[in-house]
């Protein structure tokens, strides 16, 4: 699988079969623990999918796959449900003061 990012926060995931589907990138972290870089990213026509991606050594993106490694998957679905609950935080508070 190639990925390509590109200066719109976006990411161009190709697939095996050469497919392209392209993802909006909601954020980017570094696990301190281990060191690697992520980027979670949506699928703009159903923003119910959600992709957690992993820097390798050559900087190529590969995908985080519970199959593989499940601390891993764990691990960045807690980063994305304290983002989700931040922006959650974010919008109760704009709505006390509107």
């Amino acid at each position: 699988m190639d990925n390509m990012l590109n200066e719109e926060n976006t990411l161009i995931v190709t697939a095996d079969d050469g497919s392209e589907k392209m993802l909006a990138i909601l954020f980017t972290f570094a696990d301190p623990n281990t060191g690697n870089d992520y980027v979670v990213a949506t699928d703009p026509s159903n923003e119910d999918l959600i992709y957690g991606f992993r820097y390798d050594d050559n900087n190529q993106l590969i995908p985080v796959d519970p199959d593989v490694d499940a601390a891993e998957f764990d691990m960045v679905a807690e980063v994305l449900n304290a983002f989700a609950d931040e922006i959650d935080d974010d919008a109760e508070k704009d709505d006390e003061h509107e």
